[in-house]
């Protein structure tokens, strides 16, 4: 059995939306999740199936609009990329066949832009030293581009066990880590 990391709440400015929570469940290939509605969190709902069941997931939520980029790691450690537009989950997109870890650590993570509502996923792929992103325009998802690895002049040389992406307030400004 593998102990995960399945669960993350979305959490909006309080007078925008509602909060969303995302879980996984042992053995079912699927994301979970309950919806606050104000009163009260609603009964389990299934939302978008996966391949095999999620052993991670990162989610945020847009400041400007109802809608929320899921990012979830599988027991196979694929990455599929998901929105939730208000009403529902629109189609995953597989962003990568294998984060090629032997343990799942946050490999992803997304963060919206303040002031222009895009959304970014990025994450690091089997093997490989560079780090992934796709933009999300409210519409589709861009194609996947790379990160130059560079710090202060120098290649980098180890592969990416975290990544963390961080939003400036009312800016279009993110910061990786």
């Amino acid at each position: 059995t593998t102990a995960s990391q399945a669960f993350y709440v979305g959490t909006p400015p309080a007078d925008l939306i509602s909060a969303i929570a995302s879980y996984g469940q042992q053995g079912v290939p699927a994301v979970q999740y309950q919806r606050w509605t104000g009163g009260g969190w609603s009964s389990r709902l299934t939302g978008p199936s996966l391949s095999a069941p999620p052993v991670w997931q990162v989610m945020k939520a847009n400041p400007i609009r109802d809608e929320r980029v899921l990012a979830v790691v599988d027991e196979q450690r694929r990455l599929t990329l998901h929105v939730w537009n208000g009403q529902s989950w629109l189609g995953g997109l597989q962003a990568a066949a294998s984060t090629g870890l032997a343990r799942p650590t946050q490999t992803v993570d997304v963060a919206f832009e303040s002031a222009s509502g895009r959304g970014m996923a990025v994450y690091g792929t089997t093997n490989s030293t560079t780090l992934r992103y796709r933009i999300w325009d409210g519409t589709s998802w861009s194609a996947e581009a790379l990160i130059e690895d560079f710090v202060n002049g120098q290649m980098t040389g180890g592969l990416p066990l975290w990544v963390r992406l961080e939003s400036r307030p009312g800016t279009n400004a993110l910061v990786l880590v």
